[in-house]
């Protein structure tokens, strides 16, 4: 699944992803430690960062 927007929430060892998808939708709502993050969105389809990061 490919998202338009990806955010995360961060603590010391818990990270919770929220993505949206092309359609506005949630479509991502995952916890993940802190080793697992780089793994998971290595593994998504590359997205094209706009400049409007903040």
């Amino acid at each position: 699944m490919a998202f338009q927007r990806i955010s995360m929430d961060t603590s010391k060892h818990l990270f919770t992803l929220h993505g949206i998808d092309d359609g506005e939708k949630p479509g991502l709502n995952r916890e993940l430690r802190r080793s697992q993050v780089e793994s998971f969105l290595a593994k998504l389809p590359t997205t094209e960062n706009d400049g409007d990061c903040t």
